[in-house]
Formats: C-alpha cells, sequence, structure tokens
C-alpha cells in the first residue's frame, strides 16, 4: 500500500482515498496547529492549577521586607506563605492514592517542604510532610493543608480583587534576620 501511494504521488496523481498531496498538508498542518494550542493552553492551566494557587489566598501571608536566606524568620515565612494539597488521607498520607496525587502534581503539592528545602529530592518532601505539620502544631505555627479546588476557589477570589492577601505583622520579624 506504500509503495502504491508513492508510485501515485510519483506520478504526479491522487493519495489513497482521493486526497491530494496538498490537500493533505494542509490538513495535517490544521490539525498540528490544533494540537499545539490545545497542548500549550491545558499545559499552562495544568502549571497554574498546580503553582499559583497554593502561594495565594486570604490565608496566606506577604511581606514588606525581606528576610536572609536560612533564618528564623525565613523558615518561618517559608510556612506561613505557602500552602500543601491534601492528598492520600487528606493529611499527606502516604500510599497509592498519595503517589498518584503526588505524581499529577509534580511533587509540588508540598509547597512548604519545598520551600524549606527546595534541594530536597522529590519523594523525601512526602516524608518530610508529617514531620513539618507535627511541628507547627507543636509550635502554634499555621500550617496550611486543603484541597487544590478550594485553593483554586481562593486564588480566583484574590485575582478578582474580593479578597487580599494578609499582611505578615512586623512584630513576628527577627530584627537581626531581616535584610536592607
Amino acid at each position: 500500500a506504500a509503495a502504491a501511494a508513492a508510485a501515485a504521488l510519483a506520478a504526479g496523481g491522487v493519495l489513497p482515498g482521493g486526497a491530494e498531496p496538498l490537500a493533505a498538508a494542509h490538513a495535517a498542518a490544521a490539525a498540528s496547529l490544533v494540537n499545539l494550542v490545545l497542548a500549550e493552553l491545558l499545559t499552562n492551566a495544568h502549571a497554574f492549577l498546580v503553582v499559583a494557587t497554593n502561594h495565594c489566598g486570604d490565608d496566606l501571608y506577604r511581606f514588606e521586607q525581606h528576610a536572609a536566606p536560612r533564618s528564623p524568620s525565613f523558615y518561618m515565612r517559608q510556612v506561613t506563605s505557602s500552602v500543601n494539597f491534601a492528598t492520600g488521607d487528606g493529611r499527606g498520607g502516604h500510599g497509592h492514592a498519595a503517589d498518584c496525587v503526588d505524581f499529577l502534581h509534580g511533587w509540588l503539592n508540598y509547597q512548604i517542604e519545598h520551600h524549606l528545602w527546595p534541594d530536597l529530592s522529590m519523594l523525601s518532601y512526602q516524608k518530610a510532610a508529617p514531620l513539618v505539620r507535627d511541628l507547627c502544631a507543636k509550635h502554634g505555627v499555621p500550617y496550611v493543608q486543603e484541597s487544590v479546588w478550594l485553593r483554586l476557589g481562593k486564588t480566583i477570589s484574590i485575582i478578582a480583587g474580593r479578597t487580599s492577601m494578609r499582611r505578615y505583622p512586623a512584630a513576628f520579624n527577627r530584627p537581626q534576620d531581616m535584610v536592607a
């Protein structure tokens, strides 16, 4: 069949099924363009859903000053300005459901741990999450972990101007940690 199609094209004929070469090329180009645009839209929507929603909401803080990297104020800010998505048992538990959600989010559903230790491996975030959550509970530090869809609603509310992110209280900053 391939040899017959090649012979027909070489003779200036018509492709099997009655399609002319130029029409087939235009159809292929149009299909490729549609696929490219749809892939770009879906990729951007997924990236927005995974990245923007765990950095935005009226329950998270924004900052007026910079804190020195790896200082106590820096680490406090990483926890209070990021959100993890609930996985597995709803608390970041392990298991097949959590692993599937982690994969779909590229392990960015552990945003708090990612901000604390950006050099950890992806699987280490999953292991660190319960430890960080318990440490935060022990010291009264908010550790926010919610559904990606709830976070999307909070993000849209910020974008639409219905709510704002919280201002970080200056009293929470250690003066020696602040960078001019």
